[in-house]
């Protein structure tokens, strides 16, 4: 994720929040980062929304490459060590997220102010 002050602008240029730090947000146990990631990586390439530092989901995708043999997940599956080594997950559309991610993560973007 690249984070410039122009990614955390909507379309007319007001600010859409600010990130937070990924420790205030992101339980440490790794089936819920595994949805943490899913949740951010949807806001992020999705809707265009930052609600982590760029710092705190490289931090994430680390760890989570590390451990992803370790973890049960039902959507485990879309989580690729190639793009967790790149620090992305700009590989799945739209459609490939569940319903239950889209609406935790617009739910949480609400709940933060960015919608």
């Amino acid at each position: 994720m690249k984070s410039t002050s122009a990614s955390r602008r909507n379309a007319r240029g007001k600010p859409k929040g600010k990130p937070l730090p990924l420790d205030s947000l992101v339980p440490s146990s790794g089936p819920r980062l595994v949805a943490w990631y899913l949740m951010t990586s949807f806001l992020y390439y999705k809707h265009d929304i930052s609600i982590i530092t760029d710092p705190c989901y490289d931090h994430m995708c680390a760890w989570l490459k590390d451990h992803l043999d370790e973890i049960d997940h039902p959507h485990r599956h879309l989580v690729d060590k190639g793009a967790l080594d790149a620090g992305t997950a700009y590989h799945l559309t739209e459609a490939d997220y569940p319903a239950m991610t889209k609406g935790a993560a617009l739910r949480l973007a609400h709940e933060a102010g960015y919608l």
